[in-house]
């Protein structure tokens, strides 16, 4: 999809951290810190950020697809770590029987995502003078790409985050009950069947479903993704003693063998990825579900192969860099793109001279821009926000 010349792709072990990190730990953190998901994290933007500036050169310089920029060039896979991950966090004050009323899980999510998502749909709101688009996108209604077109273009996965936050804490309402635990096989069951229905392996399949026009971009069809986070979790929260213990106490995994696992999945994850960048930008899309499930087991294996493995190259993927990035990956989310959109049209209009060699360093400029933004973002929208969720009792 091509708008004013920008082009968009249609589809957020250790009781401690390591000293050199403690004075990162963010806001609102009231549980035990994991550092590794906290790097993650800006893994996971960076992916973003590299495959939104990959399309605005894709068209004048693709790339050939290989195991490295494929990682790059495959889709919205940053997406699929970030939901991962927001299954493994959130599955585990559940699984740790934390006391959690509805009414203080529900806040705290708010007081994650809203109040600077909120600021975003109102500059929406204002710049398209479009009051029930917004009113939409506040209520998480059915969203799109083109909704308050650029400053929506992410919101989608937003919708997913919570319609994902209504599930959970159903499920383990369920789960509690003896008497209606059963129900959790059916419903595993349905969503098998959902995830086949519109991945058209089924002869069989609706345009929309209730109030989501784009099943695809919906639980419905992510639900793997936040399943196999919470799988970890329960390893998690169970195990992870043991094994950590285990692959401590391994004289092949402290000898070297971390770090040739750790490879391996990264080899694997490059794979698939390269699998789906072969197919092409929309076939793949299409083509979603013959790959998110590898693709988000894979994102799986690598979080815990950061929480377990004693990896002597651990500081490859854990580093102050990753985790800057992770702190303010919210706010780069969701400013990112708008940055990207109206930098590049204004240089388009008043420097329209500029050489197609140009591009990726204005691209780099604006990336730069957007960041400087998010850190003000973060320290005063979603740090006040954050901190009043860790005094939140419960």
């Amino acid at each position: 999809m091509k708008h004013n010349n920008i082009i968009l792709n249609t589809p957020s072990h250790r009781q401690a951290p390591p000293k050199v990190w403690q004075k990162q730990i963010p806001a609102g953190v009231t549980g035990s810190y994991l550092a590794e998901c906290e790097s993650l994290r800006g893994i996971a933007i960076l992916l973003v950020l590299l495959f939104h500036a990959y399309l605005q050169i894709a068209v004048e310089r693709p790339l050939q697809p290989n195991l490295f920029n494929a990682f790059i060039i495959s889709g919205n896979t940053g997406v699929t770590l970030f939901f991962v991950l927001s299954g493994f966090l959130l599955n585990l004050p559940f699984l740790r029987g934390q006391k959690q009323p509805l009414s203080v899980f529900f806040k705290n999510r708010a007081l994650r995502i809203l109040p600077m998502y909120t600021v975003m749909v109102a500059i929406g709101a204002i710049y398209h003078k479009d009051i029930l688009s917004a009113l939409r996108a506040l209520s998480f209604w059915n969203l799109n790409v083109d909704i308050l077109w650029p400053f929506g273009s992410v919101w989608w996965s937003l919708m997913v985050e919570a319609q994902f936050y209504l599930l959970l804490p159903l499920l383990y309402g369920i789960a509690k009950s003896p008497r209606w635990r059963w129900l959790l096989a059916p419903i595993f069951c349905a969503g098998c069947f959902g995830y086949l229905l519109f991945a058209d392996h089924l002869s069989w399949r609706p345009s929309h479903f209730y109030f989501i026009s784009v099943p695809k971009n919906s639980i419905l069809c992510i639900w793997p993704a936040f399943f196999f986070g919470g799988v970890l979790a329960w390893i998690h929260n169970k195990y992870k003693l043991a094994i950590g213990d285990y692959l401590s106490n391994s004289k092949f995994f402290s000898d070297g063998g971390s770090d040739l696992v750790l490879l391996a999945i990264l080899l694997a994850l490059g794979a698939e990825l390269l699998k789906v960048s072969q197919l092409g930008l929309w076939t793949s899309y299409i083509l979603y579900f013959d790959h998110t499930v590898v693709e988000a087991a894979l994102w799986t294996l690598l979080i815990a192969a950061t929480l377990y493995l004693p990896l002597k190259t651990k500081f490859i993927l854990l580093n102050p860099v990753f985790s800057f990035f992770g702190l303010i990956s919210y706010s780069l989310y969701l400013i990112h793109f708008p940055i990207l959109f109206f930098g590049l049209k204004f240089i388009n209009k008043y420097y329209p001279g500029l050489p197609i060699a140009s591009k990726p360093l204005q691209i780099a400029i604006l990336f730069i821009l957007a960041t400087g933004l998010s850190i003000l973002t973060y320290t005063l929208i979603e740090k006040p926000a954050l901190n009043l969720k860790r005094r939140t009792p419960g």
